[in-house]
């Protein structure tokens, strides 16, 4: 898309360069990787090996999913008390309401 005939708030969000497309493409690489586990649970499981490693590569996503982030990002939530406030509930209340649900769903 040409940014120059964009409004500027869109054309903010584009990446400045191709270097930045593998952080715009981090949450394909979530869903490819959450659709691989659900379609052939026991190879990927087999390949993630122990519980101590799925951990290690749970802190690593978590991690280069950080690394996305600009300084300009960071600016932008400081400056709204009320996005930090729904995020910290977000993480810290429905994140975890919502994976009790699912596990008692599951079994």
């Amino acid at each position: 898309a040409d940014a120059s005939r964009m409004p500027a708030a869109e054309a903010s969000r584009m990446p400045a360069d191709a270097s930045r497309m593998p952080a715009y493409l981090f949450p394909a690489w979530t869903v490819a990787a959450a659709a691989a586990g659900y379609a052939a649970p026991a190879t990927v499981g087999a390949r993630l090996g122990t519980a101590a490693a799925f951990r290690r590569g749970l802190a690593l996503l978590m991690v280069s999913m950080g690394l996305t982030l600009t300084p300009a990002d960071l600016k932008r939530a400081a400056a709204s008390r009320r996005a930090v406030a729904i995020n910290a509930l977000s993480c810290f209340v429905v994140a975890p309401a919502a994976a009790v649900a699912t596990a008692r769903v599951i079994g």
